[in-house]
């Protein structure tokens, strides 16, 4: 597996790399080592699997940038961040190899102009843990834990049972993709100024081309990293 593995990671950069079909190489791999019961093997292959989904989700994001589809690339970045920090809380190691990936969406995120988001408030009546199937609470804990890995598979909530008690604008959001947009008089959102990120993106030509900026006289200046 490593020699598969450092192949992968030494041509993954290249935009001409099929993410596709090693995605599906490595499901294959992962329902093996599922099948035989080998969960260290499974869990490791679930990394791998979330190193080229942070690369296809990135790509993406910068294609969409180049479309001057500015929203959908905010969400593509925030896919970015969520299995970057999955993928560091169960393998800190592989973390390594999408870290300059996960630092650029953060640096990208800074520069947009969304500063409200909206915050469901949600009571919890019930949910199940995705793994075994069982019915949990503080109360009646099941043993696994959400985030982690469990036989090559993440354990989250399913809720089945809630209520929505209310929904408040918020400036530090749990879900990024909840933007706050205004609206005009006849229904029509009303578009941000996005002009910082419009003349970026002249520039950014190669996704794996890395950046940041430095504000000056209230001016960004980006500089290659």
């Amino acid at each position: 597996m490593k020699t598969l593995l450092n192949d992968l990671l030494s041509n993954i950069r290249n935009t001409n790399f099929d993410l596709l079909e090693a995605k599906v190489f490595w499901e294959e791999q992962k329902k093996k080592y599922q099948q035989q019961g080998d969960e260290e093997n499974a869990n490791f292959v679930w990394a791998i699997l979330a190193i080229i989904t942070i690369h296809h989700d990135y790509r993406s994001a910068h294609e969409k940038l180049q479309n001057a589809e500015y929203y959908e690339a905010w969400c593509e970045a925030e896919k970015v961040e969520l299995t970057a920090k999955t993928l560091k809380r169960n393998n800190p190691q592989l973390f390594e190899n999408i870290a300059d990936i996960y630092n650029q969406v953060q640096i990208l995120q800074s520069i947009y102009p969304y500063k409200l988001f909206s915050s469901s408030e949600i009571l919890i009546e019930e949910h199940k843990c995705s793994i075994c199937g069982k019915v949990r609470n503080f109360r009646n804990p099941c043993g696994h834990k959400v985030g982690f890995l469990y036989n090559g598979e993440l354990c989250h909530n399913i809720v089945t049972k809630c209520q929505l008690v209310g929904i408040a604008l918020v400036t530090d959001p749990v879900n990024k993709y909840a933007v706050a947009f205004a609206q005009d008089t006849n229904g029509k959102r009303i578009e941000y100024d996005y002009s910082p990120i419009a003349f970026l993106m002249k520039r950014w030509k190669n996704p794996y081309q890395f950046w940041n900026y430095q504000v000056k006289e209230k001016t960004l200046l980006f500089y290659k990293i």
